[in-house]
C-alpha cells in the first residue's frame, strides 16, 4: 500500500495530517530519500521486513520528496530515480507500506523528536531502521546515539544497518551519479543498483532525421531534474507496454549529435526489428553496455556506416542475454 502522507509528490498539496494506515502492532520504520533504490536501499528495506516478521509490525518506508537538498540548497544533483517508480521498487522490496513525505522548510525546522512523533502512522512506532550515518532533524542533530536515548525515552528501538559495499566502497547515490552521468559506466551503475539502470520518459517528434537514413529513432522526452548517462552510444532494451514492446533490444544515442550541429541533448533509441508508432507513449530504456562514445563524424555516409556497426554490435550482446 503506498500513501501519500503530506500530499501528491508531483504537485504542491498541502499537509494532510490524516493517519495513513491501521496497524494494531505498531510500524518498523525506514526513512530516507532512497533515490535509485540501490543495494545499500535495499539492505535497509530486507531489515526493515526482517524486523517485522519477526516482532509483529508492519513494515514501511518513508521516503522524502523533493531532496532535502534541493530544498534547503536551492539546487541539488539530478535524480537517479522518478518519484513514481522509487515507490514502486520501495513497495517491491518492503513488503508493506510506502510514505510519501513532502520535504519543506517546515519540515526541516522540526526537531527529531517532533518529526517522529508527527509521524503520519495510524500505529505506535516500534522500531526505526537506519544506515550508518543517518542523522535526523533541524540541523541533523540527532545521529544513532541520539535516536537510541529518543528511542528509549519513546518507547521504540533503534536498528542500524551497516553499509553494502561493493568494489571495496559503500555503494551509494553518488557513486551511481558519477558512474552514470560523467562516465557513462551503465555495468558499474547495475552492480551498485542490483539491476540496470533505466530512463523513462515519453516519446515526442523529433526531427525524423533517423527515418531518412533508414535507421527510425524514437526520441524520449525526460523530466529535466532526471539523471542521464554521459554522452555517446549504448546497447539497451526497451520497455513500451502501448506498443507492446517488452525487452526488446534497442542502439540509444545520448548526446547533442555534434555531426549535425546539434545544441540540445537528446535521448534517441532505434529499437532493432520494429518500426511502428511509438509517439506519445510512455516508454523506458534499460541500459546494459556501453558500445562507444559520441564523436562528430565528417557527413552522413560516414555517420550512417557507424549505425550499422553500432547495430551490429547490438545484436551481438542481443544474442548472449
Amino acid at each position: 500500500m503506498v500513501h501519500e502522507c503530506i500530499g501528491d509528490p508531483d504537485n504542491s498539496a498541502t499537509v494532510s495530517g490524516d493517519p495513513v494506515g491501521r496497524a494494531a502492532n505498531g510500524y518498523a520504520l525506514t526513512i530516507g530519500v532512497f533515490d535509485g533504490v540501490h543495494r545499500g536501499h535495499q539492505a535497509l528495506l530486507a531489515a526493515t521486513a526482517a524486523c517485522a516478521e519477526q516482532a509483529g509490525p508492519t513494515p514501511a518506508a518513508l521516503t522524502f520528496h523533493p531532496s532535502p537538498r534541493h530544498v534547503l540548497r536551492g539546487e541539488g544533483p539530478p535524480l537517479i530515480l522518478p518519484v513514481a517508480e522509487r515507490v514502486r521498487l520501495l513497495r517491491s522490496y518492503v513488503a508493506g507500506e510506502v510514505l510519501v513525505h513532502r520535504f519543506d522548510t517546515a519540515t526541516a525546522r522540526l526537531s527529531a523528536e517532533e518529526f517522529v512523533t508527527t509521524l503520519p502512522i495510524a500505529g505506535p512506532l516500534r522500531t526505526l531502521v537506519v544506515g550508518q550515518g543517518f542523522r535526523l532533524g533541524r540541523n541533523r542533530e540527532a545521529g544513532a546515539a541520539e535516536l537510541t536515548a529518543l528511542g528509549s525515552q519513546l518507547g521504540w528501538s533503534l536498528l542500524v544497518v551497516p553499509p553494502v559495499v561493493v568494489e571495496d566502497e559503500p555503494v551509494s547515490s553518488t557513486r551511481i551519479r558519477t558512474a552514470v552521468g560523467t562516465e557513462g559506466d551503465v555495468e558499474g551503475a547495475a552492480r551498485l543498483l542490483g539491476r540496470p539502470f533505466e530512463l523513462f520518459g515519453t516519446v515526442a517528434l523529433g526531427d525524423k532525421r533517423g527515418r531518412t537514413i533508414g535507421v527510425p529513432t524514437a526520441n524520449l522526452q525526460l523530466e529535466t531534474d532526471l539523471l542521464v548517462p554521459a554522452g555517446g552510444v549504448y546497447y539497451c532494451t526497451t520497455y513500451c507496454a502501448a506498443a507492446g514492446l517488452v525487452d526488446a533490444p534497442a542502439v540509444v544515442n545520448v548526446g547533442v549529435r555534434p555531426t549535425f550541429e546539434g545544441t540540445v541533448l537528446r535521448v534517441e533509441a532505434h529499437v532493432l526489428d520494429w518500426d511502428g508508432d511509438l509517439y506519445d507513449r510512455e516508454m523506458s530504456l534499460r541500459f546494459h553496455d556501453r558500445l562507444r562514445d559520441e564523436r562528430r563524424f565528417t557527413g552522413g555516409d560516414e555517420l550512417v556506416a557507424q549505425i550499422h556497426r553500432d547495430v551490429l554490435a547490438a545484436r551481438s550482446i542481443a544474442a548472449t542475454r
